[in-house]
């Protein structure tokens, strides 16, 4: 039995969403909420125009009750508002786009397409595609697809976050249906990292030390540097030096054995002098 109450509630419901759509088609609709409550439903009607719907004098809205009485919806009310932002609603694009089919015709759709899209976008939309099928631009139907910024096409975003809406456009040639799917601002993807204030204070802290000890760690090398430069010059003056003193010692070691050397070969003349003599005085 509570099976049979929902489905006839979600009936009734799909029915006054039909009903609404129908006679609000041309009048800017965006669409419309239904709440219940213990004095009848509520119905909220959003529109981008709502003085088109309440009409004059709030004919529209009386005669919008009388039918949702004949529907079998006791006590209705009804009630509008506009919505905060046409341009991120995807029916109210797609009516513009039927809008500008019926003036300018099939010749221009892709300055269409491109040009709903670039709106879209400046206004604030993550990403938007529209979606054409019909005769356009030739005999043949075929379909276009005009995509701009991010929209995902899989997971929950793509079912639950993504704004789509259908229109049709009744033309001379033919009929083109209009896809309009919006991906709003607000929508917060899985990927996204949000970085508190508190961290982020702290992360500048963090920076800030970091900063600190790359300029002490720098002075510590060069002064480290220095210190080798200062050794490396010591060790090299030393050794300049001790090259200084070998030389000097191998140059008096090398005049020592040259000064032998001329002791030894006067020794040797004087003894061969001596020899002569003798041998002299025996003849």
């Amino acid at each position: 039995m509570i099976e049979r109450k929902f489905i006839k509630e979600k009936i009734s419901d799909y029915k006054i969403q039909e009903f609404l759509f129908k006679n609000f088609e041309r009048s800017s609709y965006s669409h419309a909420v239904i709440q219940k409550t213990p004095l009848g439903d509520k119905i909220i009607i959003f529109s981008s125009r709502p003085g088109m719907i309440v009409g004059r004098g709030g004919e529209n809205l009386k005669k919008i009750t009388e039918k949702l009485k004949s529907l079998g919806i006791q006590n209705p009310q009804v009630d509008v508002q506009e919505v905060d932002n046409a341009m991120l609603d995807p029916s109210l694009i797609a009516e513009r786009i039927v809008e500008m089919f019926l003036k300018m015709g099939t010749a221009r759709f892709k300055f269409i397409g491109h040009n709903i899209c670039e709106k879209v976008l400046q206004s604030g939309a993550k990403g938007i595609q529209v979606t054409l099928a019909g005769r356009i631009p030739a005999a043949r139907a075929k379909m276009w697809k005009f995509i701009m910024g991010f929209l995902p096409k899989c997971g929950s975003i793509a079912y639950t976050e993504v704004r789509q809406s259908f229109r049709i456009a009744n033309l001379k040639t033919g009929v083109i249906g209009v896809r309009v799917k919006i991906l709003p601002p607000n929508v917060r993807m899985p990927d996204e990292i949000i970085i508190l204030e508190g961290v982020k204070e702290q992360q500048k802290e963090i920076k800030a030390d970091a900063k600190k000890e790359e300029s002490i760690i720098k002075a510590m090398e060069k002064d480290e540097q220095a210190l080798k430069e200062k050794e490396s010059a010591e060790s090299k003056a030393k050794e300049s030096k001790g090259t200084k003193a070998d030389l000097k010692e191998k140059i008096a070691e090398l005049a020592k054995r040259i000064e032998a050397q001329s002791d030894e070969k006067e020794k040797a003349a004087k003894k061969a002098e001596k020899n002569e003599e003798v041998k002299a005085e025996k003849k």
